[in-house]
């Protein structure tokens, strides 16, 4: 069963008044997050600072780096997911061997109950095409969300490019670099999204 749930904002959407492409101070960006939201999906950027956690970051556009401090500074509030579709947004850091400091833990210590983030670069067209998948499973099929995810990357491994084009056919593939008739049966194109749970 779908569970009720509040709307979805995607981060990068200006306030009611302000113009897009207006300049937003990260403190603000962060006040607009702690409003009644249950997903909030970064599509963008990701920042690694493995020997500097507290600076990892999501490049947003117009908006400058959101970094792991800036969210463990301006609390976010209840969130039920944050998905982080960025490259090496899961990676800690390795300044404490006892201590996970990164962008989900960051985001679970501001409010997150789960971060979904990549533990390598991963590809665009590749982390699209699973996110969207995953949506489906979480929202459409009621499924959990550790359970969607883990259906989206399962089934990425079978879709076939037949498939893949009747699904998307207004997308460009072309610069993906994935070969053959099954074009995601390698890890490398899905494997790299993980789970955080608080």
């Amino acid at each position: 069963m779908v569970q009720p749930h509040r709307p979805l904002r995607a981060a990068f959407v200006p306030a009611p008044g302000r113009q897009r492409g207006a300049k937003v101070a990260r403190g603000d960006l962060a006040r607009e997050l702690a409003e009644a939201i249950c997903v909030i999906h970064f599509a963008c950027h990701g920042v690694a600072e493995p020997f500097a956690p507290l600076r990892t970051s999501v490049a947003l556009p117009d908006r400058g780096l959101l970094s792991v401090a800036d969210i463990i500074e301006h609390q976010i509030g209840p969130t039920e997911l944050v998905i982080l579709s960025a490259c090496e947004t899961g990676l800690p850091g390795f300044q404490l061997v006892d201590e996970l400091i990164g962008l989900p833990a960051g985001f679970i210590q501001a409010g997150a109950r789960f971060v979904i983030a990549s533990h390598w670069s991963v590809d665009d067209a590749a982390t699209m095409v699973l996110m969207a998948k995953f949506s489906e499973f979480w929202r459409g099929h009621g499924l959990a969300v550790a359970e969607a995810l883990r259906a989206a990357q399962s089934w990425m491994r079978t879709l076939s490019r037949e498939e893949r084009g009747r699904l998307y056919p207004d997308f460009d593939f072309s610069h993906s670099g994935e070969t053959g008739g099954l074009p995601y049966d390698s890890p490398y194109w899905w494997a790299g999204f993980t789970l955080t749970i608080a």
